[in-house]
């Protein structure tokens, strides 16, 4: 199984259980920070409206408690944190403190309002409706429940409302409580849905539809972290480009379908003489490119060998196939996998001039001669 293969039976496990938790978290958190921030937005400025009314007395507004003032501050402040960016738990923590701080200005309103209980009832009720949306988690759905009914609990303990009001705040509250959760579960199962869509979607876009490897764009982007991790451990890594041989004339000769037939049997040939970690693609037609971690130059070009062998043994409509391949090992002024390919594809071409199916190495770089190096006097030519 190939690097590539590898990774794609992960995102296959990862779509079956629906991404692991740490990355579910921070999907939701994606999708839900614009809705989060509006909803702090709206939530804090709401707030402020709903308080400013509940001192509106005989056509004039009274100066809200010190204690409201600074509920209010607190909501303002955490609509303002919530556009920093943040760890999506510590997003939801937001979340979570703002309901919390409504709730208690909620209380606060409700103790000094003449009609107590009554009044508030419709923020009590408004508060989980408008928050489930965005809880990211079961346990901050849980917490956030948890803190939507203590602040009404605490108020009905201040005020002890009459059998009718307490009624009227249990099923207000129930009924609250039940939508909330229905929103809650609507709006998970949707994003997990999405979540599994852009995984395999992921998977889609970079495998080659007809051998199953890495497309040329997802091999590329591959090689870049492998030569880059290479470059930073000080790691050996090989190239391979290798090309079917006549392949045009396989065309003419038996049909495309003969064709593609021996495109996929050469991929499944390389998958299953390569090892886990190393990456192979499709770069475009018959051309195909590997990458062997941990491989010098000899080791790479033994492995080329054995592909060579084992491309020649297939059964294929029309005859065996052959392939020629260029080895090129990473040289520490590779800073990118098409300085590495280059050297192999000149390597390939180099084995098709000799003649196809066979196996060519890139030439190693000379360092340049000097005197110190050689012993010898360098003599100049004389301008005149």
């Amino acid at each position: 199984m190939d690097g590539w293969e590898a990774e794609r039976e992960q995102l296959r496990m990862a779509t079956r259980r629906a991404g692991s938790a740490a990355a579910r978290l921070a999907f939701f958190a994606r999708q839900l920070t614009p809705l989060m921030r509006a909803l702090l937005l709206s939530g804090a400025a709401g707030f402020a409206l709903f308080a400013v009314s509940s001192y509106w007395h005989d056509g004039q507004i009274a100066l809200p408690s010190p204690a409201l003032i600074a509920v209010m501050v607190a909501l303002a402040v955490i609509a303002a944190a919530s556009f920093v960016r943040l760890h999506p738990a510590q997003l939801s923590a937001l979340g979570l403190l703002c309901v919390v701080v409504i709730e208690l200005g909620i209380v606060l309103i409700g103790t000094v309002h003449a009609h107590g209980l009554a009044w508030v009832l419709p923020g009590l009720v408004l508060v989980p409706i408008a928050a489930s949306p965005v809880w990211l988690t079961q346990r901050d759905f849980v917490l956030g429940t948890v803190a939507c009914l203590l602040g009404p609990a605490c108020l009905c303990w201040m005020l002890v409302p009459g059998p009718l009001v307490a009624v009227q705040y249990v099923v207000f509250m129930l009924l609250s409580l039940g939508l909330s959760l229905v929103i809650h579960v609507f709006m998970t199962r949707q994003l997990q849905a999405q979540l599994v869509l852009e995984q395999r979607l992921r998977i889609i876009a970079g495998t080659d539809d007809l051998t199953g490897i890495a497309s040329r764009g997802r091999f590329f982007r591959l090689a870049r972290e492998q030569v880059a991790s290479s470059r930073r451990d000080y790691q050996v890594l090989g190239a391979l480009y290798l090309d079917v041989d006549h392949f045009k004339r396989l065309n003419d000769e038996f049909g495309h379908a003969a064709g593609d037939h021996a495109l996929v049997a050469l991929a499944g040939t390389l998958r299953a003489n390569l090892r886990a970690g190393d990456i192979i693609g499709r770069i475009g037609g018959e051309e195909f490119a590997v990458l062997l971690p941990g491989m010098d130059q000899g080791q790479a070009t033994a492995t080329a060998e054995r592909l060579r062998v084992a491309t020649a043994a297939l059964p294929i409509h029309g005859g065996p196939i052959t392939i020629s391949v260029g080895v090129a090992a990473l040289r520490r002024d590779d800073e990118t996998p098409e300085a590495l390919l280059d050297r192999a594809d000149d390597a390939l071409r180099q084995a098709k001039r000799e003649g196809r199916n066979r196996v060519c190495t890139a030439r190693r770089r000379e360092p340049p001669a000097s005197a110190e190096t050689t012993g010898k006097v360098v003599h100049l030519p004389v301008v005149k």
